[in-house]
C-alpha cells in the first residue's frame, strides 16, 4: 500500500485548518500593520511639528527687539518655512504665538501647534479616520546688561572708522530692548570717558553720543575695558532674573597707552603712553588726554606692576605692558560672568591680543570657560557695520534659549 495514499486525507485536513486560521487572523494582522503604519506616520508628523514650533519660537524671541507684533509674524513665518505642507496633513496648521512676562521680569514666548493627519489603515475603525498631534515650545529671553567700550583715537579719522562707527553703533544698539535691557557706553583715546551711564532707556543717548565723537589721541584700551567692567559690575539684578552680561570692545589700533604714577625731577606724572603711529612715546594728562611737553624732564624709564622693574621707555614696552593689563581686566570680567566680544578694524591691530581678550576658541592656548566670546575683524571701515551685526546676533543667541 502506498503510504502517501494512506496519509493524504489527514494532510488535506491540516492544510484546510491552516488556511482557515490564516483567514481568521488576516484582519488582526491587517489591524496591527495598519496601527504600525498610521501611528508611525503620526510620530513623523509630531516630530515635524515639534521641529517647526522650536524654530518659530527661537526666531520670534530673537526678534523680540522689533516689538511683539513683528516678532509674532516672524515666528509664524519661521514655523511655516520649516513645516511646509506634509502629505499627511488634512489642512493648514496655524500655531498660536504668545508672549508673557513673569514676576521676576523674565520674558517668555510660547508657540503651540496642533495638526490633524489622515489615517490610511485604521480609518475603518469608527472615529479613527484622523489623528491629532500636538507640539509646544517655550523660549526665554534673558535681559542683557552690556557696556560698549569704543575706540575714538586719532587714527579713526584717517581710516574711515570715524564715519563708519556711529552708523554701526546706531544699527547695533537697535537690536536690544530699551525697556528691559541695561546698556551703557564708554570711549577711549589718550584718556577714557564715560559717555552714557549704564541704564535704560539707552538707545537715543548712545546714538547721540556716538555721533558726537571727536577722534584724536592715542589708544588707552585699558581705560575703556576698566570702565566698561565697572559699569557692568554696578548693575544689581534680582536673584531670579535671567541676565546675560556682555562687554563689546572695539578698537582700530594697538593698546599702547597706560596710566600710572611716575616721579621725575620736580614732577609727578599720572599718565604715559604712545601714539597710534610712529615710534615716539608721549605723556598725557590723565583727565583730558592732553599731551604734556616735559622737555628735559622726560624720563627714560618707567615702572609697572607687570615688569616690576625699571624698563626702557620705548613703545614696545609700553604696548606690552598695556596689553598685559588689558588681559587681566578681561580675565576678571570672565571670572565674574561677563562675556567679552571684540571687533578690530584695519591692519594696525594685534589680532591675537583681541582673541585673548575675548578668549576666542581660535586663539592658541585657549582654555574653555562658560563665558567665551569671539573676536571679529573688519579689514576696512566698509565691513564695520557687518561685524557689529554679527556680534549682535551672537549676543541675541545667548539671550534666547
Amino acid at each position: 500500500m502506498n503510504p502517501a495514499t494512506v496519509h493524504q486525507p489527514g494532510w488535506r485536513k491540516r492544510r484546510g485548518n491552516a488556511l482557515l486560521t490564516f483567514v481568521f487572523m488576516l484582519p488582526v494582522v491587517f489591524l496591527f500593520v495598519g496601527l504600525a503604519i498610521d501611528f508611525g506616520t503620526a510620530y513623523l508628523a509630531q516630530a515635524s511639528l515639534a521641529k517647526s514650533v522650536d524654530a518659530g519660537c527661537l526666531a520670534g524671541m530673537r526678534n523680540y527687539y522689533q516689538g511683539i507684533a513683528p516678532a509674532q509674524t516672524i515666528a509664524l513665518a519661521e514655523f511655516s518655512a520649516n513645516y511646509g505642507q506634509p502629505l499627511w496633513g488634512a489642512g493648514p496648521v496655524t500655531p498660536t504665538v504668545t508672549f508673557s512676562t513673569d514676576a521676576n521680569n523674565n520674558r517668555f514666548l510660547t508657540v503651540n501647534a496642533a495638526a490633524t493627519i489622515n489615517t490610511f489603515f485604521i480609518r475603518l475603525i469608527p472615529q479613527r479616520q484622523t489623528l491629532q498631534v500636538n507640539a509646544t515650545a517655550q523660549s526665554t529671553r534673558a535681559n542683557v546688561v552690556m557696556s560698549l567700550a569704543l575706540d575714538r583715537s586719532g587714527s579713526m579719522s584717517s581710516n574711515g572708522g570715524g564715519a563708519a562707527l556711529p552708523r554701526a553703533i546706531s544699527t547695533f544698539i537697535n537690536y536690544f530692548d530699551d525697556d528691559y535691557d541695561t546698556v551703557g557706553m564708554v570711549s577711549f583715546a589718550s584718556a577714557v570717558a564715560n559717555n552714557v551711564a549704564i541704564n535704560h532707556p539707552f538707545k537715543t543717548a548712545i546714538i547721540n553720543a556716538a555721533n558726537s565723537f571727536v577722534f584724536s589721541g592715542a589708544t588707552y584700551s585699558l581705560g575703556g575695558l576698566t570702565n566698561a567692567y565697572a559699569q557692568i559690575a554696578s548693575v544689581a539684578t534680582p536673584p531670579n532674573e535671567s541676565v546675560v552680561k556682555v562687554c563689546v570692545f572695539f578698537t582700530d589700533g594697538l593698546a599702547n597707552t597706560s596710566q600710572d604714577t611716575f616721579r621725575v625731577p620736580a614732577l609727578t606724572l599720572l599718565n604715559f603712553g604712545g601714539y597710534d603711529s610712529g615710534t615716539t612715546v608721549g605723556f598725557f594728562d590723565p583727565t583730558t588726554g592732553t599731551k604734556l611737553n616735559l622737555g628735559a624732564s622726560t624720563p627714560t624709564q618707567f615702572y609697572s606692576y607687570h615688569y616690576r622693574v625699571l624698563q626702557p621707555l620705548v613703545r614696545a614696552n609700553v604696548t606690552d605692558d598695556a596689553q598685559y593689563r588689558c588681559l587681566q581686566i578681561a580675565n576678571a570680567m570672565r571670572a565674574n560672568g561677563i562675556i567679552v566680544y571684540c571687533i578690530g578694524l584695519g591692519n594696525d591691530i594685534d589680532q591675537t591680543f583681541l582673541q585673548q581678550i575675548a578668549n576666542d576658541p581660535a586663539v592658541a592656548g585657549y582654555v574653555p570657560t562658560a563665558y567665551d566670546g569671539v573676536a571679529l575683524f573688519a579689514p576696512t571701515s566698509a565691513q564695520l557695520s557687518q561685524m557689529f551685526e554679527l556680534i549682535a546676533a551672537k549676543v541675541l543667541l545667548r539671550l534666547s534659549q
